[in-house]
Order: structure tokens, then sequence, then C-alpha cells
């Protein structure tokens, strides 16, 4: 994802194909902004990254999670 400045005043964006005024912040794909950007319709602010936490197998890598006990039958 990138977050991208409109500087034309001619960008339509979404499936309304809605007019996104000129200095208005959008968060768009990474090829969209390029794209975008090679035909000048916005400058590029910033390049994002999301970070995907998996859940490790050992026991002190999740300190939150309580450790389960066997249930003893009765």
């Amino acid at each position: 994802m990138a977050l991208v400045k409109v500087i034309s005043d001619n960008l339509f964006s979404g499936a309304n194909l809605q007019k996104v005024e000129v200095g208005s912040k959008v968060e768009v794909a990474d090829k969209t902004a390029e794209k975008w950007a090679a035909a000048g319709l916005v400058e590029i602010i910033e390049d994002r990254t999301f970070e995907v936490a998996t859940p490790g197998d050992d026991t002190p890598e999740q300190p939150e999670q309580p450790v389960a006990k066997p249930k003893k039958d009765k």
C-alpha cells in the first residue's frame, strides 16, 4: 500500500468513479500508485508495508497465553 497526494484535477477513482479532489490524500495499492505517479496524477508520499504477526509454537513467545491444564475426570 502507498499513501499518495492528488496533484491533478482529473483523477477519478473507485467503483463508481468519484472525482478525487486536488490535495486529497488517498491510500492505494503500490502498482496503482506507480501508474498514477507515472501519469502525473499523484505524488507518492509514503510506501507502507504491513507486518502480519503469526502465532508461535513456543510458550515463551506467547507469555500472554495461559497454559491449558488437562482436565481431571471425576
